[in-house]
């Protein structure tokens, strides 16, 4: 239970980036900085950000970003698990190459689907 508030924690942190993403001075970057702090000192049992911590992050968010496995392929799956112990290194650093990825991929198979139901409509 302990450890899945942290993955939470973390899955806030990489979702909430994304409102910031684009923003002009590195205003997202401060903003991750600030949470990445405020998750070590105040929450309430702190987990390591290492490549364990990495890890879960990872199968978490994979579940959450295709729940139904409906949009991601195999090959997808394969790419993005080259990610799967850097997200501590991510957050360390400030970037987000995962996250930017994985949206992009989610956005085109998205386009993919619809175009097939566009053609079986028309």
């Amino acid at each position: 239970m302990l450890i899945s508030g942290s993955i939470l924690a973390a899955l806030v942190l990489l979702s909430s980036y994304t409102l910031y993403h684009h923003s002009e001075g590195g205003k997202g970057e401060i903003l991750l900085r600030l949470m990445m702090r405020n998750m070590e000192y105040y929450h309430y049992q702190p987990q390591p950000v290492d490549d364990s911590f990495s890890e879960k992050v990872f199968t978490e968010y994979l579940e959450r970003m295709d729940f139904s496995k409906r949009f991601f392929t195999q090959r997808d799956v394969e790419n993005l698990g080259a990610y799967e112990h850097l997200i501590d290194d991510e957050l360390k650093k400030g970037t987000f190459e995962l996250f930017d990825l994985s949206i992009g991929m989610l956005d085109a198979r998205v386009k993919e689907a619809e175009g097939y139901v566009m053609s079986i409509l028309d």
